[in-house]
């Protein structure tokens, strides 16, 4: 899914090079994106393993965590009525 974000034709594109580390403004771009259209357990699922590959790959993981929690407080509450 975020493959698919990075590539989707409405979103303006993202260079190969700002890819990976992932940005902040990327990761809130993707969850900011998405809030509504998926449950925030699925959201919250490919947050953490966009952090798993991060690590995994010995790549930097430079997150503002107050930003990133309110996000996905945010996608939880947020979520389709479907998803509850």
């Amino acid at each position: 899914m975020i493959l698919a974000h990075t590539g989707d034709s409405k979103v303006p594109r993202v260079m190969e090079e700002h890819r990976g580390p992932a940005s902040e403004s990327l990761l809130l771009d993707f969850l900011s994106r998405y809030a509504g259209v998926y449950s925030g357990s699925t959201l919250k699922n490919y947050f953490y393993g966009v952090r798993a590959w991060h690590i995994l790959h010995g790549l930097p993981w430079v997150m503002f965590d107050d930003w990133m929690m309110a996000a996905l407080t945010a996608v939880e509450r947020l979520e389709p009525d479907s998803s509850k």
